[in-house]
């Protein structure tokens, strides 16, 4: 049975998501980046009532970013326009190749994982603590080559070889932890079977879809790499979001091209960067 807009406005609502000032972020990542950068507060406003949140709080969200040095403004005659700062530009990209690229899948063919126990007191060093994933402390699994594992022993790691399927459960669960898995199950429960009647939805729907996928994706302690036993459900939820992207994503940049004002009128022209998303 499909579900209206409103409906998951209500849920997010209850739940307390809906922060103005991240969804302002999340919609000037997604929508205005590939179109000039630079959107008029009108605009910024219009597409947050569509999300439920009122012009107060928009007013005071947009404030909030200026003073945290997340977005610029500018005025011509009685218009304001904004803008990411350099900064935001800088942290919207860094989030962005997270949040639009697959999770890398782990396959049967893919070397061995390995759990390492490190001496008290001792950890991965600085430069290659990205292959490691944090169990406990002193423990880590990580997948590698035989001759970064000769080095690790030669640390007096304590190190042994284990197959994805041979991974225990309480492994699972400190990898991606029972909650988090929640949460992804819960964002696929919440936007399948969604129904949209016009652009002004689908605008709506894509920055609040993307928004709670930046949420989840964006949690700390996440690895790009799990173990096959633990990424189903967040593979089927980027598959998800994925789908539901590219569906709607025609009529919400169609919204976006009659409505949407710059500082030069309406804003340019959608770029490759969007339909490329989740490709």
């Amino acid at each position: 049975m499909s579900r209206n807009l409103q409906s998951l406005l209500d849920e997010l609502k209850e739940d307390n998501s809906l922060k103005a000032w991240s969804l302002i972020i999340t919609f000037f990542g997604d929508s205005v980046a590939p179109r000039g950068g630079a959107v008029s507060a009108a605009t910024i406003q219009q597409v947050m009532t569509l999300c439920g949140i009122g012009a107060g709080t928009v007013r005071t969200a947009l404030s909030r970013l200026g003073k945290d040095g997340w977005v610029l403004r500018t005025k011509a005659g009685r218009n304001s326009f904004y803008r990411l700062s350099k900064m935001g530009i800088s942290q919207s990209s860094a989030a962005a190749t997270i949040i639009f690229s697959a999770p890398t899948e782990r396959q049967p063919t893919d070397r061995p994982l390995y759990l390492c126990l490190f001496p008290p007191d001792t950890g991965p060093n600085d430069g290659e603590a990205e292959h490691f994933i944090k169990l406990q402390k002193h423990l880590y699994l990580l997948a590698t080559s035989k001759q970064k594992i000769d080095v690790l022993r030669k640390k007096q790691c304590l190190i042994t070889a284990i197959e994805d399927s041979q991974l225990p459960e309480w492994i699972s669960n400190l990898v991606l932890p029972a909650p988090l898995a929640d949460k992804y199950q819960q964002l696929i429960e919440r936007f399948q079977q969604l129904s949209i009647n016009n652009e002004a939805e689908a605008i709506a729907l894509r920055t609040l879809l993307i928004h709670e996928w930046r949420r989840l994706r964006l949690r700390p302690g996440q690895p790009a790499t799990i173990p096959a036993a633990c990424q189903t459900v967040r593979h089927n939820t980027h598959r998800l979001v994925a789908d539901i992207y590219q569906n709607i994503s025609p009529l919400a940049d169609r919204w976006l091209s009659e409505n949407a004002l710059g500082p030069q009128g309406i804003l340019p022209p959608a770029t490759a960067i969007t339909e490329s998303r989740f490709c």
